[in-house]
């Protein structure tokens, strides 16, 4: 924790002397922070980051990479009110969060934010000087503040250019981390953000103020709910590209696209478009993949998406169609290799075979177990089409290769976040159906495990890598067999899990379903609640020559003193195993059997006995 001016400047300079200046005086090392506080009364407070001198020639060590986040000024040069500069330091704020090196200090000032990674061990000018200028260009921050003997405020003064109105320079954010700038470098250079120079001269020329847009905001976004192609069009004038593939379409689409232009927004901050916004609340950031992207923060909307998005939202189609919408709008169009082509066939007739009635007219049993998880399929092959990229992203048997975390699917199913695990394990079924591919990540590209990780839009969704197999007669006939499978080993949706498909059918399938969970062990609980279970069979089959379910679920909860759920999931889990480890068949029994047995009660419930009497 730094706690005042004296252990803030001897963080970032250590032994080295601290220089400071007022906005219209003479360089000065260091002066008692009283005198730094009278001289606040009437000037802003400075000092120069690194060491060595007052000028860039002087410098002689490095102490920290910073950049200057400043949300300007107005069209009649006012800074813009507190409330608008709260929600840009809240955008750039959001940005820092997600950057792959987290900063060591980050100070808020009136209007913006100073950020900055302090350095150990030693680095040339020029390696200092090509890192500042990478981390200047990623955040679009100002690039005059590049220099080495660059001033930045004091914290713990206050910001004086406006005297009726102070406001204090503070520490917002401190981790007590230091790095090299080969570290930083790296890992730049590891997650794509590191360009060359020219790509940074070219910024640096090219930074200029947002152009005010075409048609305002109430407008542009009444033509695009209303899906208005021609009246956008007429607007945005765009000149039709076709891009040699799915790569650079989709990354012209969401980096190159200008956000603001298509939703008639200005400024960096605006009144959101997707709530009824008295003060302005939402602005346009770029995410570390380069994406445009519009983020609301206010707590009743929170909104934040991509240009898909964001046309998702405001039309109501799903994301093949927002593609297709924005594609007609800017006159955009892929040039399709013969390999994407048959991928697309492929897929598109899978998803008319789940639709029409022909997999219930040929495979009945397929179609009974999957109908209700035939709309998570059809999505997934949406997902699938919009990933038909290159061959680079096809799997060795040349199918598709696409992502998608279990939280964003769950959304797409209109589900709560709370079903995450279900649609887990219903996607794990269709696995284990041979309907869908679920590929380790060693199976995964490089370069598309890197884009998927930039793209993931928090550190709790997991992302997982899938194939679509052709359903062709080959395909649907290995499905029947699972599915006969699935039936004859008495398995539901209750108790499907990593640890049902190891007990019954081993680590091999277990990991073909869950392949993130390889090598993962049943837990002591469950072992332990397997072992009562055999126990409880064992002696109800010496007592009475049989064992209904509902007895061992009723004997397991008092016994381990768990509720009926839990009781029935252990069961499911455990059941296929303990038949096959003892010889042991799980019936149906008739009036016959109830009679052979003496079983009481009406009805015809299934038993578990040995697989002697059965054949007998």
């Amino acid at each position: 924790m730094i706690t005042d001016i004296s252990e803030f400047l001897n963080y970032i300079h250590g032994e080295q002397p601290s220089i400071i200046k007022s906005y219209d005086g003479a360089y000065m090392t260091i002066i008692p922070e009283d005198e730094i506080a009278i001289a606040n009364q009437s000037k802003d407070i400075y000092f120069i980051v690194n060491s060595g001198g007052v000028n860039d020639d002087s410098i002689s060590r490095f102490n920290a990479l910073f950049i200057d986040l400043d949300c300007g000024r107005d069209e009649q040069d006012n800074y813009y009110p507190l409330d608008i500069t709260k929600v840009y330091k809240g955008a750039m704020m959001m940005k820092l969060e997600s950057f792959p090196v987290q900063p060591t200090l980050i100070i808020e000032t009136r209007n913006g934010l100073h950020v900055y990674w302090c350095l150990s061990g030693d680095c040339t000018r020029a390696e200092w000087q090509l890192a500042e200028d990478n981390i200047i260009h990623h955040f679009q921050a100002d690039p005059k503040v590049s220099n080495p003997s660059r001033l930045l405020r004091l914290p713990f003064t206050q910001w004086m250019k406006d005297k009726d109105n102070p406001f204090d320079v503070s520490i917002v954010k401190f981790n007590d981390v230091n790095y090299t700038v080969a570290e930083i470098t790296e890992t730049l250079i590891q997650w794509g953000l590191w360009v060359s120079v020219d790509a940074i001269k070219k910024y640096i020329i090219l930074s200029r103020p947002p152009k005010p847009p075409l048609v305002n905001a109430t407008e542009m976004v009444e033509l695009i709910r209303v899906k208005d192609i021609a009246g956008l069009r007429a607007i945005l004038a765009a000149e039709p590209i076709v891009f040699p593939c799915q790569d650079d379409f989709y990354k012209y689409l969401t980096t190159e696209i200008d956000l603001a232009e298509y939703l008639g927004v200005y400024g960096k901050t605006f009144n959101c478009i997707f709530h009824d916004d008295e003060h302005p609340s939402a602005g346009i950031t770029t995410l570390d993949s380069g994406q445009l992207f519009y983020k609301c923060f206010a707590s009743s909307c929170d909104f934040r998406g991509n240009i898909i998005r964001c046309t998702e939202r405001l039309t109501g189609l799903n994301r093949p169609q927002a593609i297709k919408f924005l594609k007609e709008i800017y006159g955009l169009s892929i040039q399709d290799t013969p390999w994407q082509q048959q991928q697309r066939e492929l897929l598109l007739e899978n998803k008319r075979i789940l639709r029409s009635t022909e997999l219930d007219d040929s495979y009945p049993e397929i179609y009974k177990l999957i109908k209700a998880y035939i709309p998570m399929l059809c999505i997934l092959h949406d997902t699938a089409i919009d990933g038909c990229r290159d061959e680079t992203y096809s799997t060795n048997e040349n199918e598709v290769i696409f992502f998608n975390s279990l939280r964003h699917l769950t959304k797409q199913l209109g589900l709560s976040v709370d079903s995450n695990h279900r649609v887990c394990d219903r996607v794990a079924t269709l696995v284990f159906l041979r309907l869908l591919c679920k590929l380790p990540e060693n199976a995964v590209p490089e370069k598309y495990l890197a884009r998927a990780r930039l793209e993931k839009k928090d550190n709790q969704s997991i992302i997982n890598f899938f194939s679509i197999p052709s359903y062709s007669d080959r395909t649907l006939m290995d499905s029947l067999e699972r599915t006969l499978l699935y039936r004859e080993s008495h398995m539901t949706q209750r108790g499907f899990s990593r640890e049902l498909l190891a007990r019954s059918f081993g680590e091999d399938i277990a990991t073909e379903c869950y392949p993130y969970r390889k090598g993962y062990h049943n837990t002591k609980t469950s072992n332990d609640r397997t072992i009562e279970i055999h126990q409880i069979v064992s002696n109800l089959l010496k007592k009475q020559g049989y064992a209904t379910e509902g007895e061992i679920v009723n004997i397991l909860c008092q016994e381990c003193k768990i509720s009926l759920t839990q009781a029935q999931t252990q069961l499911k889990k455990s059941l296929q195993e303990m038949l096959d480890s003892y010889g042991l068949v799980r019936i149906r029994t008739n009036k016959d059997i109830k009679s052979h047995f003496n079983i009481p009660g009406n009805g015809y419930p299934s038993i578990i006995i040995y697989e002697a009497q059965s054949a007998a």
